[in-house]
C-alpha cells in the first residue's frame, strides 16, 4: 500500500512542477502525505491549497481534518475517549 502513495506523491510532484498554481494537486498531494504520516509535509500542502483557493471552503474543512488526526494520534487511549 505505501508503494502506491510513493507512485502517487511521485506524479503529484511532477503536476505541482508543470502546475504550481493548481490547488487541486496541492491537497492532493497533502493527502498522500497523510497517508504517509507525513504530518509536517501534509500540512504545507494543505496551507499551499488555501492560499491558492481563500474561497472554498472545503480547503479550510481538510486542513482541520488533518491537523485533528495528528492531534489526537498522540493522545492517550484514554483521552480519545473523552475527544
Amino acid at each position: 500500500r505505501a508503494e502506491k502513495y510513493l507512485e502517487a506523491l511521485e506524479i503529484f510532484n511532477q503536476l505541482i512542477n508543470d502546475f504550481p498554481q493548481e490547488a487541486d494537486y496541492w491537497s492532493e498531494r497533502g493527502v498522500v502525505h497523510f497517508h504517509l504520516n507525513k504530518k509536517k509535509e501534509s500540512l504545507a500542502d494543505m496551507d499551499k491549497a488555501v492560499d491558492l483557493q481563500t474561497h472554498k471552503s472545503y480547503r479550510y474543512s481538510s486542513r482541520a481534518y488533518i491537523k485533528g488526526h495528528f492531534k489526537t494520534v498522540g493522545l492517550s487511549t484514554e483521552c480519545q475517549k473523552e475527544f
